[in-house]
């Protein structure tokens, strides 16, 4: 993979924008699997093609239930912390 930036430009100015775009399902359920997430795949790139934009990495992941509580927990300590 080529991690040089490409630019682009108009008539006054140059730049790089790039998104990252996160789907979280209701519930965390894996319902982006299988043939679901093939389709997913095909229609990011299709509206990526009619909108001219490139797709620099794509992938789905299922987050385990397991991993969740971790981060709640970091995310209350951080709260906690700011609130004293």
């Amino acid at each position: 993979m080529n991690n040089k930036i490409k630019y682009k430009s108009n008539n006054n100015i140059v730049y790089s924008c790039k998104y990252h775009i996160v789907l979280c399902p209701k519930y965390r359920k894996k319902v982006l699997v299988g043939d679901v997430e093939k389709r997913l795949k095909e229609i990011i790139e299709e509206v990526a093609k009619e909108l001219k934009v490139e797709i620099i990495k794509q992938y789905i992941e299922n987050q385990q239930s397991s991993q969740r509580p971790k981060a709640k927990q970091k995310w209350e300590k951080y709260v906690r912390s700011l609130q004293v």
